[in-house]
Parts: structure tokens; sequence; C-alpha cells
């Protein structure tokens, strides 16, 4: 489809009070956020930088209890009893998030100038194909014309197609996550001779190898959690921020 014209910038964001910040996303994720079957992400709870990240190692902040959600924030209990610290959340409901995916950007006066409405920071008419959206037949064509691929991490604002409005946070350890909660983080269901399964992603059919597809959704997405942290990140069941979000937000 065609695109859209670049969003307003963060500070004009921020100036009608809500706050815009990116967030990245792989390429099966993204397709379960348009598929509307992804409307939950987890990331790990981290101390602020400085003064507070010298002394709450991860591994402190792991035997942490108990934690509940409080103003802008999580309050973790001390593994001995008593109060360890308040670790401020990275979103809060009504921000927007901007979702950073992998991309062609192609460069400025490229092709048609009216095959796009997608403006770039200095007013240019830009032509962006989402990786997460495109066939093999336009990524061949992409490298034909000398469009290289834009790693997810260095999408810039104006490119991002996706706005997520952030609805609810909450703080739990990861191996909390039930069933109906990995569906909503994007794991999808598959049937093949009568048998259901479980893998990430947004298309119609199975985007892994069935070997590699899982008996729940709540093993599917430790499987992913495993491939995208480490191998033993599922295992060390981490504090995470559960952010639960909508499509939409500022444009």
């Amino acid at each position: 489809g065609r695109a859209r014209r670049a969003h307003a910038d963060d500070g004009a964001a921020a100036g009608c009070g809500v706050s815009a910040r990116p967030v990245l996303f792989n390429g099966a994720m993204v397709r379960a956020i348009l598929a509307g079957a992804k409307t939950q992400t987890r990331r790990l709870v981290k101390p602020a930088q400085g003064q507070q990240a010298a002394w709450l190692t991860p591994a402190l902040l792991n035997m942490s209890p108990r934690a509940e959600i409080v103003k802008g924030g999580a309050q973790f209990d001390h593994p001995s009893g008593g109060p360890l610290t308040w670790v401020r959340s990275p979103v809060a409901p009504g921000d927007d998030l901007w979702v950073r995916e992998s991309a062609y950007i192609a460069p400025p006066h490229f092709g048609d100038r009216n095959a796009t409405d997608l403006i770039d920071d200095k007013g240019h008419p830009r032509v962006v194909g989402y990786a997460a959206s495109m066939d093999a037949d336009a990524v061949r064509c992409a490298h034909d014309y000398g469009v290289k691929l834009t790693p997810s991490i260095h999408m810039p604002r104006w490119a991002s197609r996706l706005t997520l409005r952030v609805t609810s946070v909450r703080v739990e350890r990861l191996h909390a996550i039930t069933e109906d909660d990995a569906r909503c983080e994007g794991i999808r269901g598959y049937t093949r001779g009568g048998t259901p399964r479980y893998a990430p992603g947004g298309r119609g059919g199975s985007e892994w190898p069935w070997e590699e597809c899982q008996p729940t959704a709540r093993e599917a997405f430790a499987k992913l959690w495993r491939d995208i942290n480490g191998a033993e990140s599922w295992e060390a069941n981490p504090w995470v921020w559960v952010v639960s979000f909508e499509r939409g937000g500022a444009k």
C-alpha cells in the first residue's frame, strides 16, 4: 500500500501531553501487529542508568520476591524483607510507541515522486519498502536497484509506518505469562492433520517449519524469548514490564 506522510515529531507529540518513543520489533512481530494478533510486549526491567544501575545488579533485582506497580514505575521488595527500590517504567498508559523495523529505504528523488506520500525530515518524498511485508520478488527488485536493507535499529522516525498507543503497564515474572497472554504476544495457532501447534507470526500459515512449532502458545513464546535474548534467558525468569497496546496514536 501507499506510504503515509511523516509523523509529527517527538517534541510536538510531547507538547500535546503524549510521549512518543521508539520500539523495535522483528519481522514476525510486525506481521503479527499488522494482523491484529499482537497486543502485548514484554521488556526486561532495568535499573536507571547511573547510581541505581551501579548497585542494583540484574542478579539482585531478580532476587526480589515481590513487586507492585506504583505511580511511574514499580516498587520491588528486598530479598530479606522491606523495600529494595523503585524502578521507573519505560512507558506509561497513553504513551505512543513508534515501531522501528527493517526496511529498504530508497534515496531521495528515487523513482516516481507520485508513487509515495511519505516525506522525510528534510521535506523530500521517499520510497520505503518494509521487509516484513515484502515477498522474495520485491526484495530482489530492491537489490537490483541498489537499495540496501536498513536494520530496524537505524530506522528514522519519519519512515515508521506503525504507531502503538500504550493502554496498560504491569510488572510480573516472565514465567507468569499465560496461554492467553502468549497469544496476545503474537503467538498463533496452526493445525496439521488435526494437531494444533503454535509459533510466532502474522500470516495465514505458519512461518516456521512444522518441527519448530510448539504444542502450546506459552512454549512457543518461551522459544521466541530464548531466540531473541539467549539460551538461558527464559530459565532466569526475570522481572518484566508487560506493555499492552493498540494500533493508533499520534500520526
